[in-house]
């Protein structure tokens, strides 16, 4: 190896190091109330969190764009992070900088041997939405009525949305069953 070569292994390091440290600092305030210091969902608020904070030991994340049971890309750590995790306590965590961001999630790897040993898997394909692209909003509205009172029958457990008539036109459009009586508790 060449000097040259040998400062800029030493650079990388120091670079790497001091992005482990602050993404240390940086969970040490803002994590570990939660996750615990060993990362292992165990911290002090975490009996009160239902569901629990995620254990990061085990190197397995819920919400990924990778196939069940692949590593995680730091992408999918980042929307976590960005919007956090809806039906859960965990909050959306915007007040933090993309760079102070990145050092967290270099941090977290670390309490998981699998960061080290394996590749984060590929991104799925997201399939395109099978009803279409709706031109705006209000044409999405009435797409999700149409399918919430006709495809999925969601009246049948939550409230309707829609009069009786409105429920069998929706069903007979999506090629559903239509409906012939409705219970009372609809609304």
């Amino acid at each position: 190896q060449t000097p040259n070569m040998d400062q800029e292994m030493f650079t990388a390091a120091t670079a790497q190091e001091e992005e482990l440290i602050r993404g240390r600092e940086t969970y040490m305030v803002y994590c570990v109330g939660c996750h615990g210091p060993q990362g292992d969902g165990k911290g002090p608020a975490a009996e009160f969190l239902k569901p629990l904070p995620r254990d990061f030991t085990k190197g397995t994340f819920k919400y990924a764009s990778v196939a069940a049971g692949e590593l995680v890309r730091d992408d999918d750590l980042i929307r976590s992070l960005n919007h956090g995790l809806p039906g859960s306590s965990m909050p959306r965590w915007n007040l933090l900088d993309e760079t102070t961001k990145r050092s967290l999630i270099s941090y977290i790897k670390t309490f998981s041997s699998r960061f080290t040993y394996e590749r984060p898997g590929q991104p799925l394909p997201i399939a395109p939405d099978p009803y279409g692209d709706p031109a705006t909003e209000a044409d999405a509205l009435d797409r999700g009525k149409t399918v919430y009172h006709g495809f999925a029958g969601c009246y049948n457990c939550h409230p309707a949305y829609a009069t009786h008539d409105a429920m069998k036109v929706a069903a007979a459009t999506m090629g559903s069953v239509v409906p012939t009586a409705f219970s009372d508790s609809l609304y």
